[in-house]
């Protein structure tokens, strides 16, 4: 049976379409619902909420409302999906999601909605660190040591990788990979994964020093390649 939400309190107010959603979601999972529904966990929807976060991300890229709006639905659906598996295990609800979400905006903002004096943007961005390294020690449990981010590639080097610090530095950096290029044109076959990856990696520092994100750009100029025929068809 799903866990009933938490009472809500005098400010409180339903949101009916939202209830509407969870609502839906329930009866799929219910005896007599939908089958497929009914088999999903944690696990198996977590492929799907990855894919539909990537579609909302193409949908930003082509400027497309419409498609946008629906993106954000899929993606919506999928939280209250994976609320409500945890709900019937009684571990939380899509209400204590939203209450969780809205207790961090409002503790990450205390310059908005507590009294203070007006903050620079490196006051403020050096508040937001402490919040939130305050938070990881009182909050969550650390992560294993060594264990990375659960980001894709390009995005994990732009977040952890240090950009070339200056002109100067970046120039070098420049001229060191155009020199790495080269001897990698001329003897291919010495070319090794590890290599490779390192190529890579220079490639998003030297985007760093240009202000350029790797994964927005490789993933622009994919779209940009599939409007002009250029990309393979994926096979069912």
């Amino acid at each position: 049976m799903p866990f009933p939400p938490p009472k809500r309190n005098q400010t409180q107010q339903a949101d009916p379409l939202l209830d509407r959603l969870r609502a839906l979601i329930v009866q799929l999972r219910s005896p007599g619902g939908c089958p497929w529904d009914q088999r999903q966990d944690w696990q198996s929807l977590a492929p799907h909420l990855l894919e539909e976060c990537y579609e909302v991300l193409q949908a930003i890229d082509l400027q497309n409302g419409p498609l946008l709006c629906e993106e954000l639905g899929d993606v919506l659906m999928l939280l209250v999906f994976l609320a409500e598996i945890a709900a019937e295990q009684q571990l939380f609800d899509f209400d204590q999601v939203i209450e969780g979400i809205c207790a961090k905006l409002i503790r990450r903002h205390p310059h908005v909605f507590e009294k203070s004096t007006a903050l620079s943007d490196s006051e403020l961005h050096r508040q937001w660190q402490q919040i939130k390294q305050s938070e990881r020690q009182n909050v969550r449990p650390p992560p294993t040591a060594g264990t990375a981010r659960p980001l894709p590639a390009l995005l994990q080097a732009q977040r952890q990788l240090q950009p070339p610090a200056g002109a100067d530095q970046a120039s070098q950096l420049l001229a060191q990979l155009t020199e790495r290029l080269s001897a990698t044109a001329r003897q291919p076959e010495q070319l090794d994964g590890p290599g490779y990856g390192a190529l890579l990696a220079e490639l998003v520092r030297c985007g760093q020093s240009l202000q350029l994100d790797a994964e927005s750009c490789l993933r622009q100029h994919l779209a940009r390649l599939a409007t002009q025929g250029q990309i393979k068809e994926e096979k069912s």
